[in-house]
């Protein structure tokens, strides 16, 4: 897998580690200090582009989200990564966590590799992309 994809697989399972620490973690296994996190600013657009593209939720993509940070060195005895993986959009990471568990991460924000390489950095990609943000971002 290229070092990008990589790359965009820990910032997704950074983004979902706080959201699911947001949504009902333990707060025992977080650290004391707290973070706010932007699911996916890109996707606040102004009122004549939710009129053609609609609105769908944005809002929340766009909301900060104000949560205790999960300290991977020290949850579940300490997580140690085994494999990255994932589909087409979603990205994903595994974990053997020192308690003997296995603990998965996956990108809530999708990755537009399903698209052809001529279309990259287009109009058309773009607007794929921004599809996302109809897929609310607690679901995953």
């Amino acid at each position: 897998m290229p070092t990008s994809h990589c790359r965009r697989a820990w910032a997704g399972a950074v983004l979902l580690t706080v959201l699911v620490a947001a949504l009902g973690a333990p707060r025992a296994a977080a650290q004391e200090s707290d973070t706010a996190v932007v699911a996916g600013p890109e996707y606040g657009k102004g009122w004549l582009y939710r009129f053609y593209f609609g609105s769908d939720y944005r809002e929340l993509w766009t909301e900060p989200v104000r949560s205790p940070l999960l300290d991977l060195a020290t949850f579940g005895g300490g997580l140690t990564p085994t494999t990255a993986g994932g589909g087409f959009q979603t990205k994903s990471l595994r974990f053997r966590g020192g308690d003997g568990f296995q603990y998965g991460f996956r990108s809530v924000d999708k990755d537009m590799d399903v698209l052809p390489p001529e279309w990259e950095g287009s109009v058309v990609e773009s607007i794929v992309q921004d599809q996302t943000s109809s897929a609310h971002p607690g679901a995953p």
